[in-house]
């Protein structure tokens, strides 16, 4: 008797037969990295990764799309230090002048600090107009000479 070759069932689940004994349970398929599967998963994952950056920006990064606020909280926090600075330097700025104005028109011009604020606001006046005449006559072109020397002497002296 001769032993013809044993025929093969054709069915829709061929894929799923190992000839190996060793490669596991028929019915498991086995991995196809490269399959449609694997593509339609990483382009979901690049657009979750696109949408999760988007939407919470885990790393914080600043993109052009943040630069208005940013500029925006940077100038209110130099504004809010400036505003400060100045309100505080500006009051100073107020008290000494007060002080002054009490000086120059206290009725007591004998009392010393009247004296001294009296003579500091004089000389000091009339010292920082001397300065600029001198300054005028050695620094001043030609044709600037007189114009210059005209207006410094035309301001009153204390």
């Amino acid at each position: 008797m001769s032993r013809q070759p044993r025929r093969t069932r054709r069915h829709g689940l061929s894929n799923y037969r190992s000839s190996d004994p060793a490669a596991g349970a028929w019915w498991q398929r086995g991995a196809d990295f490269t399959g449609m599967h694997s593509i339609l998963a990483f382009v979901v994952a690049i657009a979750l990764v696109a949408v999760v950056g988007v939407a919470f920006d885990p790393l914080g990064v600043t993109t052009e799309f943040d630069l208005p606020d940013k500029e925006m909280a940077a100038f209110n926090a130099a504004y809010e230090a400036a505003y400060e600075e100045g309100q505080r330097r500006g009051v100073e700025l107020g008290r000494q002048r007060h002080l002054i104005l009490l000086g120059l028109e206290h009725k007591d011009g004998d009392a010393a600090w009247v004296r001294g604020i009296r003579e500091g606001w004089t000389d000091g006046w009339n010292a920082a107009l001397d300065a600029m005449l001198r300054a005028t006559e050695s620094e001043a072109p030609a044709d600037e000479l007189q114009r210059e020397r005209d207006l410094l002497l035309g301001i009153d002296r204390r």
